[in-house]
């Protein structure tokens, strides 16, 4: 798997995580990416696809959950790729306990 950026994220979890679909947002997102300092700067920018039917990468899904900040340029094309999806899933997973508890809380009517 290629990725630009840090190869592994640091532990005080600083990084950004840039999430993107290539055919519609590359461009985009390796702008934001060189702005937040490149290879030597805190974001982390997957430029490998991962094919129908391939396992999501555990490292994608370490780099998501270490990530302070999750970016998504989402676009149609983003809401329709399951490695996209994946990643957001990943993203909004620690929120999802929180959620529930928040809509079980008689006070949050």
């Amino acid at each position: 798997m290629a990725a630009i950026g840090q190869n592994e994220l640091n532990s005080t979890r600083e990084a950004v995580f840039i999430s993107y679909a290539r055919s519609t947002s590359f461009y985009a997102a390796e702008a934001l990416y060189r702005k937040l300092g490149g290879s030597n700067g805190l974001a982390f920018l997957d430029t490998e696809g991962i094919a129908e039917g391939e396992h999501f990468p555990k490292k994608l899904a370490t780099a998501i959950l270490g990530a302070r900040v999750f970016v998504a340029f989402i676009d149609e094309t983003y809401l329709n790729r399951w490695s996209c999806l994946r990643e957001l899933q990943t993203a909004l997973a620690p929120f999802d306990s929180l959620l529930r508890r928040a809509e079980q809380d008689p006070r949050s009517s």
